[in-house]
């Protein structure tokens, strides 16, 4: 998403409860020519994640409400004739959902996986299954939601419906300087 979009068109939401940032730490150096670009920082308390994903959940109420109506489908076909209005793509990578959740911020997380398509709100999910998620908060499904498993061996597997086969070899960090 960051190569292939235009400048100022991708956004990023990281979100990382468990590892208190460390996941996403090879994204902030963005933050120096961008701070918008990342959100300013990851979000790891569950104040904070429960406050960025209900402004987010928020955003999706306004862009459905306001730009897309009944005028677009999506928001691709809204950008195409708003010029420098145009709408960025944002992406919420979380790392070790469930811990972090509140009721409410799986409530805004729930409505994001649901209504982000249109909007272009992207959605991945990297769970730890040893972390199964509570009962009355099961793990959200739908199109924009990208699952990635890891296994016991360190293996990536793509579980999203029809994506199952599609390989996933992550890159191998950077040699430390």
């Amino acid at each position: 998403l960051l190569a292939g979009a235009p400048p100022s068109r991708a956004k990023l939401t990281l979100i990382d409860p468990v590892g208190r940032g460390q996941q996403f730490t090879s994204f902030m150096a963005l933050a120096d020519h961008d701070p918008t670009l990342v959100g300013h920082r990851v979000w790891t308390t569950d104040a904070k994640i429960d406050d960025r994903l209900g402004e987010l959940a928020h955003h999706v109420e306004d862009v459905l409400q306001a730009i897309l109506r009944d005028r677009f489908e999506r928001i691709e076909d809204y950008n195409e004739v708003a010029g420098s209005m145009a709408e960025p793509y944002r992406v919420v990578a979380a790392v070790g959902f469930p811990e972090g959740l509140t009721r409410d911020s799986y409530r805004h997380l729930r409505a994001l996986v649901q209504s982000g398509l249109r909007c272009v709100i992207f959605t991945i999910l990297v769970c730890d299954e040893s972390k199964p998620w509570p009962n009355d908060m099961p793990l959200p499904s739908g199109d924009n939601l990208l699952q990635l498993r890891i296994d016991d061996d360190g293996n990536w597997h793509l579980e999203s419906e029809g994506l199952e086969d599609l390989p996933f070899d992550p890159a191998s960090p950077p040699p430390a300087a």
